[in-house]
């Protein structure tokens, strides 16, 4: 049996797949755009997801139970 993903592993990786639908859908709605305006957007939402994995490891949350 598959060992589970942790939820931020899920969560990114349900992101990335939202993000292909919607570059597959955009591209056969609208074409090619000059510009490429979704893909200066897309790398920011990356850079913000790289922010996110680093203080999940600097700040791990707190587990239930620890008495805190």
């Amino acid at each position: 049996m598959l060992k589970s993903l942790n939820t931020l592993t899920a969560y990114v990786i349900g992101v990335l797949i939202v993000w292909a639908v919607i570059f597959v859908v955009g591209y056969f709605l609208k074409g090619s755009t000059p510009g490429h305006p979704v893909l200066h957007v897309f790398g920011g939402f990356l850079l913000g997801m790289l922010s996110m994995y680093i203080a999940t490891r600097v700040y791990p949350s707190r587990r239930s139970g620890s008495g805190a």
